[in-house]
């Protein structure tokens, strides 16, 4: 896709909605994989994105200097999901539940900085996804899953946090 357009935004590490979207349906063929049927993975279209102006962003700011505001992609949904448990006052970083129509699956998704920009795409094709933003640990799921009893497990991380990086014969298999 970067071929095609910017993926990552110009002041920042992490990837832009146009990113994001190519990123979510990789991640939900998989799904789909697994479940056949109760996915659909989807890729937006250019018509649905609107740009939005925003402020410099993470590599700006370590580099301590000032950028000017970039343009970035914003997803434009036909429809939203609804948040469950989300309180008025709660941070992006508190954990989350997001119910939409149509989703046939459950889910818990882990996921770090990166998942931000996943999360509106992904929360959309289950029926109910927690979302912690958070590297997974084992006391938080064991405790989801017996709360949530989700039909997946997902954890998103960054490349650069894997403590070594998988040759790419491991994905074939």
């Amino acid at each position: 896709e970067k071929e095609r357009k910017q993926v990552y935004m110009k002041s920042d590490t992490h990837w832009n909605h146009y990113g994001a979207n190519v990123a979510q349906f990789e991640i939900m063929k998989r799904v789909e994989a697994l479940f056949p049927g109760k996915v659909s993975p989807m890729l937006l279209r250019d018509d649905q994105f609107q740009m939005a102006t925003f402020k410099s962003g993470d590599l700006s700011t370590l580099a301590r200097i000032d950028v000017a505001p970039e343009d970035r992609p914003q997803p434009v949904f036909e429809k939203g999901c609804i948040p469950i448990n989300l309180t008025p006052d709660a941070k992006v970083t508190d954990p989350h539940t997001y119910g939409c129509d149509g989703g046939k699956l459950n889910a818990v998704i882990f996921g770090d900085s990166f998942y931000l920009h996943l999360l509106p795409y992904i929360s959309r094709q289950f029926h109910r996804s927690t979302h912690i933003l958070e590297r997974l640990n084992y006391g938080s799921l064991t405790k989801l899953i017996a709360q949530q009893k989700p039909d997946i497990v997902i954890e998103e991380v960054v490349e650069r946090a894997f403590p070594f990086v998988p040759s790419t014969a491991h994905f074939n298999e």
